[in-house]
């Protein structure tokens, strides 16, 4: 990989970085590479958010509750108007120190009302003891339920080259959705 710092990958380095075993993706597919990303795909696990009142950031027994469900190849996953779905990624990842990652929308969901991403940051070392997949949270801006299908592209991953490598990684300074097996809640309670 080159080691010029602060450059965005493109599609070859992609590959390369995939062929070398300095990112994982697993399962790779490379018809999903584009000029300056990978494309994501839906999973078959989500979550959604029940609410009863003021979330408290600090006390988690006022977070939402979180009913797990399926996503059924043939039926899919409806997102409800105005509701936020946490979903897991089918492609589980794992970046070196020296890779950071941007999520980003797919330009034909978002001109459906759907915004795929909330948290676009994939931290350098995310993944390095185990590929884990990411969680999205997705968002349904229209009046209407979305309808959406596991397996079906979903968001963009594109890699940044830091001028340096991390001296510590998600994995062993935050980690609090390492290796996680599907979606998970928020546990930004921690901090306090």
């Amino acid at each position: 990989m080159d080691n010029s710092g602060g450059a965005i990958l493109s599609n070859q380095q992609i590959i390369q970085s995939v062929q070398n075993k300095e990112i994982i993706i697993e399962p790779f597919d490379i018809r999903l590479v584009r000029g300056a990303s990978i494309c994501l795909r839906l999973g078959y696990e989500s979550m959604r958010m029940e609410c009863t009142g003021t979330v408290d950031v600090r006390l988690e027994a006022s977070y939402p509750l979180y009913k797990k469900i399926e996503v059924d190849a043939r039926t899919g996953l409806e997102i409800p108007a105005k509701r936020l779905v946490l979903a897991s990624t089918y492609e589980k990842i794992a970046l070196p120190r020296d890779v950071v990652g941007w999520l980003s929308n797919l330009s034909g969901l978002a001109r459906l009302g759907l915004q795929v991403v909330l948290s676009h940051l994939v931290s350098p070392g995310y993944g390095e003891h185990g590929s884990t997949s990411l969680t999205l949270e997705l968002f349904n801006t229209l009046d209407v339920p979305i309808k959406l299908y596991s397996e079906m592209r979903i968001c963009h991953l594109t890699f940044l080259h830091l001028q340096e490598p991390a001296t510590t990684s998600y994995d062993s300074q935050v980690g609090t959705y390492a290796r996680q097996a599907g979606p998970r809640g928020s546990r930004f309670y921690t901090d306090f």
